[in-house]
């Protein structure tokens, strides 16, 4: 669902003196003998339309099989605006102009016309290079809408000839700069090829009255006739991308509004397998955004491998499949290419990962716990908030039938070259949703008695809870099961391993393998030694040690249990939802989704600049994981692959150009 905000710029009038012609471009003051006779002039118009763009796969060009979205009028807005003449053979620097004081808008800023000067001293060094052919002369141009000034000083230096600038980075305080409000930084979607006139003297036939225009006919005398029709308007994209939330769970059987966010999630089965009532349901009640790149190319460029070398810039993604699951509509794609591409290519250790990201999902010692309330290192937000934000204007996609997505933010493009399978939790830009576990009415009113202790515990109602991690009630999984306490487990082990009347221990049974290991329960009557090694002994000196988070037997009794295959989750305050049993959920970000599960596809996992991915939380199937890296068998690593067969949550993704994909997610 991938699409690029297609903005055509019938280019404008500018004016180039050596590098930029303005001094706001930050380079030196013109050339005292240039006068009025020295200048040409050049006309140009930008126009922003949409372009037409479930799961959403790149089609062929670029786009999106969701759709697009026109965007905000802030987001269209332009109020700067640069032009860049390079060769055609190599992108050698011509000149540059800024147009922003001659530039007007139309059509509800869907369109702007502007004026600027170039002059006739920079534009001589190109028709006096002997790299360039005769006749009509050819270049490329660039266009950048509100350029950041870190850029325009870049341009303001340039001298004729100059390349490399091309490959310019957005990064640091820049990066936050491309969105914002009124001033989304825009440049070329893809390559602008334009015709000059034939010589230095064909330029005193344009003046202001009558600009030389880079996007339609010139007719100033017959001999100078250039037309520039077939290249028309040059189309820009914005630099960055955007994602948009709902609340999935409207559409779940039984809705109420006072539970929005909430998802049924445990419920009893009998011992014949039938399903019975749900008795915990997972309220989401904030999410997270991990793993944003920390810099971007100013200009997109694609490659056959994601890599710099042989990159073409600003050309079109191609897409890796035409139909989602369909083998035979397979494609050779390309990748887009980031700025960190060689790193990532290589293998970002650990420790540099907070060199390249913004949020980074892992701590530098490989762990994902982000408890502090006061010091949250992801970009974490409540949902409630999100879905109060500016509604998207969905009435240009999908015939209007999607009209309750909420604006959440903008993200930079991240992109992973060469290997699908180096999709990673490492660097794949992410999600992360916390919940809080919460007692249905009918585990509340339920009449088992294990049940109805699991009820207060969740809903943090029961007589024995201190507001302590490690003195409140711990819950364990296992094999999908919740247990109350280490007790509970040893009861439910029993219950399943032992036989009453023979007298006789089942120790092959999951369960007890799990709490026991290879030895025995240490129940009197019992013949079997104990296996020191185990879940159960290790806990029991935890126990006897008081139970604290101090020395190494809480470390050993955790890293004994979640190897056995055990989840732990202990009670924890959320700064906005109080007291509870809260747990996460990951998602990464789906670009391409080849609908293939456990299948990784090139581009699958990635941002592309100027799509809207619209992500919404369809199911959630299971627990997610702790809220401690230490307390979770199944806890991510930086080389822990974005795709895997254990599904906790559903994600739904519609992508458009400004462009729409959407993510229903499921747990």
């Amino acid at each position: 669902m991938k699409k690029v905000i297609e903005c055509l710029l019938c280019l404008f009038t500018m004016a180039f003196i050596g590098g930029c012609a303005d001094e706001k471009l930050g380079g030196e003051a013109p050339d005292s003998v240039i006068n009025d006779g020295d200048k040409a002039y050049v006309t140009v118009q930008v126009l922003m339309p949409s372009v037409p763009g479930t799961r959403s796969n790149t089609t062929d060009g670029g786009g999106s099989s969701s759709g697009v979205e026109v965007g905000k009028e802030y987001e269209n807005k332009v109020s700067r605006m640069y032009v860049v003449l390079a060769r055609s053979a190599d992108n050698g620097f011509i000149a540059c102009g800024d147009m922003s004081d001659r530039m007007r808008p139309a059509s509800g800023n869907k369109a702007y016309t502007g004026t600027s000067e170039i002059s006739k001293t920079a534009l001589a060094s190109f028709y006096n290079d002997p790299s360039v052919s005769g006749g009509k002369k050819e270049v490329n141009v660039f266009i950048f809408c509100n350029p950041t000034e870190h850029l325009v000083g870049i341009l303001g230096g340039l001298k004729y000839g100059d390349t490399g600038w091309y490959d310019s980075v957005c990064s640091g305080d820049n990066v936050e700069i491309a969105w914002r409000r009124d001033s989304f930084l825009m440049s070329n979607y893809s390559m602008a090829s334009r015709l000059l006139p034939i010589s230095m003297d064909d330029w005193l036939l344009y003046g202001e009255s009558n600009p030389f225009n880079l996007s339609g006919m010139n007719n100033a005398g017959s001999l100078s006739q250039v037309d520039n029709r077939e290249g028309g308007a040059v189309r820009v994209e914005r630099a960055v991308s955007r994602f948009d939330f709902r609340d999935g769970s409207r559409f779940l059987t039984g809705y109420k509004p006072e539970e929005a966010n909430t998802y049924p999630v445990v419920r009893v089965v009998d011992v014949d397998g039938t399903p019975g009532d749900y008795i915990v349901n997972v309220r989401l009640n904030k999410m997270a955004l991990v793993n944003m790149n920390n810099s971007f190319y100013y200009l997109r460029r694609v490659s056959k491998d994601g890599l710099p070398a042989g990159a073409s810039l600003c050309a079109p993604e191609k897409p890796w499949f035409g139909i989602p699951g369909d083998a035979s509509s397979s494609l050779v794609g390309n990748y887009i290419v980031d700025p960190i591409a060689s790193q990532k290519n290589l293998g970002i250790g650990i420790t540099d990962l907070e060199n390249y990201f913004s949020y980074p999902f892992f701590t530098a010692d490989g762990k994902i716990d982000n408890t502090n309330n006061e010091n949250d290192r992801w970009n974490t937000v409540l949902l409630s908030d999100i879905l109060n934000n500016d509604e998207d204007n969905d009435e240009s996609w999908n015939n209007g039938s999607r009209n309750d997505y909420r604006i959440w933010r903008y993200v930079t493009e991240n992109a992973i070259p060469a290997d699908a399978d180096r999709q990673t939790n490492g660097v794949s830009t992410g999600v992360v949703f916390k919940g809080k576990m919460i007692a249905t009415d009918a585990a509340i009113s339920s009449t088992d008695a294990d049940t109805k202790r699991l009820a207060e515990i969740l809903n943090y109602k029961a007589t024995d809870l201190y507001h302590d991690s490690y003195k409140d009630p711990i819950i364990y999984m296992f094999g999908g099961n919740l247990y109350v306490s280490w007790p509970s487990i040893r009861k439910a082990v029993k219950a399943a391993a032992y036989d009453e009347e023979s007298k006789q221990w089942f120790r092959s049974i999951p369960l007890y393998v799990a709490v026991y290991g290879d030895g025995g329960t240490g129940e009197e009557g019992d013949p079997l030694e104990r296996d020191v090694n185990s879940a159960d002994y290790k806990w029991n000196e935890w126990n006897k040690h008081g139970k604290t988070p101090e020395g190494n037997y809480l470390s050993d009794f955790r890293t004994v249990a979640t190897e056995a295959g055990l989840t732990i989750y202990q009670s924890s305050e959320d700064s906005k939802d109080g007291w509870g049993y809260y747990c996460y959920y990951y998602y990464w970000n789906r670009h391409n989704d080849n609908e293939l599960s456990g299948q990784m596809a090139p581009m699958e996992f990635a941002v592309v600049r100027n799509n809207v991915y619209k992500l919404s939380v369809s199911n959630i199937s299971r627990l997610g994981h702790p809220r401690i890296s230490d307390n979770d068998p199944d806890k991510p690593t930086p080389d822990t692959p974005d795709e895997r067969s254990d599904i906790y949550l559903t994600v739904s993704v519609d992508v458009l150009p400004w462009v729409v994909r959407i993510n229903d997610i499921e747990f």
